[in-house]
């Protein structure tokens, strides 16, 4: 038994097709250092992100790294999978940037993914947190994770995925280096609550 849980783990990691799963969703995620290890929810933003193209994702990162030119210059996009069905991915009216996990909920409740008592419960639970005194990243850290128990373990919501618009086009680099034009087109963007959807497949 522990070898066909095994196997199945190991076609999941690959991006392989399982029995009746839908197929994995390639997506990419860039970084200036090699990723290595399990995803860990972010402590500036909510989820963990992923774009549907290397480009786009590349964009994402340079742009996260504004006040960081050395780890612009050397970030690479890596290619990975998101395993997971289409009633557990939950479109949201955003085009990118920073998140709100008030805004999220918003478009959920709108969307009628959850109900006006699922959205009160976790607007409520979002804001205690908010008001627990901690420093803004344990803030943060402690409220993705409460947002992604919620949205995933008990909703079975666990990717959230928006047309990311922002991320496109020239970024701060491109303009130093007197680059005003890029070919770089808006796709969409995933952010991952359960990382466990997450299935490696390795650089672009």
């Amino acid at each position: 038994v522990m070898g066909v849980i095994g196997a199945l783990k190991g076609l999941a990691k690959a991006g392989k097709k399982i029995g009746n799963l839908p197929d994995p969703i390639p997506v990419y995620h860039a970084s200036p250092n090699k990723i290595e290890g399990a995803f860990r929810p972010s402590k500036r933003d909510v989820g963990i992100h992923f774009a549907g193209n290397p480009d786009l994702a590349t964009n994402a990162a340079v742009k996260s790294f504004i006040n960081d030119f050395d780890s612009a210059e050397n970030v690479k996009p890596y290619k990975f999978s998101i395993n997971a069905s289409p009633d557990q991915i939950a479109d949201i009216p955003s085009a990118g940037n920073r998140f709100n996990f008030y805004d999220i909920l918003e478009g959920l409740v709108s969307s009628k993914k959850i109900n006006d008592e699922t959205f009160n419960e976790i607007y409520d639970g979002l804001e205690s947190i908010e008001q627990s005194g901690d420093y803004y990243d344990e803030i943060m850290e402690a409220q993705n994770n409460y947002f992604a128990k919620k949205l995933s373990k008990e909703n079975n919501i666990k990717v959230l995925k928006y047309f990311n618009d922002f991320d496109a086009g020239p970024t701060w680099k491109d303009m130093e280096s007197g680059i005003f034009e890029s070919g770089v087109k808006p796709d969409y963007s995933y952010m991952v609550l359960d990382p466990d959807v997450i299935g490696e497949a390795g650089i672009e």
